[in-house]
């Protein structure tokens, strides 16, 4: 079975920073880092094998590339496959935004 390389885009780990320090405000340090530990576990874990298996995205951007998402809690883990690598685009959650109107690649 191939195993997939995983890499979070610059606007991946944005949007990452972004839930970080909302939950921080929200939650509290300490939840926040468990939860922001939780997504990357997850991610690690699910990702490179068989990515395949997620739904494809409703908010595809017409771009041609084929965009999938792993729902995680309350998030959305987005991603499009490329050869053997994973490239995670977003993390959308309830307090980003998610109007999935552009996708905004960023590689």
């Amino acid at each position: 079975m191939t195993s997939f390389a995983v890499v979070l885009t610059p606007s991946a780990e944005r949007d990452i920073v972004r839930s970080f320090l909302w939950g921080c405000e929200y939650w509290g340090t300490q939840m926040a880092i468990d939860w922001a530990n939780e997504l990357r576990a997850t991610i690690e874990d699910q990702l490179p094998v068989m990515p395949r298996r997620f739904p494809i995205a409703p908010d595809n951007d017409g771009s041609g590339r084929e965009f999938r998402h792993l729902l995680t809690g309350r998030y959305r883990v987005i991603f499009h496959i490329q050869a053997e690598t994973v490239f995670v685009v977003h993390v959308r959650g309830p307090f980003s935004d998610s109007s999935g109107k552009n996708l905004g690649v960023e590689e």
